[in-house]
């Protein structure tokens, strides 16, 4: 799986019955692509008015340049 297509945010959603766990199911949330081009997309949209069209373009460019530049740093020290 790409880094793009991972989940930003995993959670895993647990079914109770007299506490205990009866069962539990894998709830993915945003790609982090889209929590970075959400996140680009605040930014620009605070700098005053756009073309929305434009902007959300602008704004997946800049999630995807994002990822380009941390899977060529994956092996960096955090």
């Amino acid at each position: 799986m790409e880094r793009s297509e991972e989940s930003a945010f995993p959670l895993t959603d647990l079914t109770f019955l007299d506490d205990r766990i009866t069962g539990s199911r894998s709830v993915p949330g945003l790609t982090v692509r889209e929590l970075f081009a959400a996140m680009a997309m605040t930014g620009l949209l605070a700098h005053g008015r756009s073309l929305t069209e434009i902007t959300a373009e602008m704004a997946v460019k800049h999630a995807d340049a994002l990822i380009t530049a941390l899977e060529g740093d994956k092996n960096a020290e955090l």
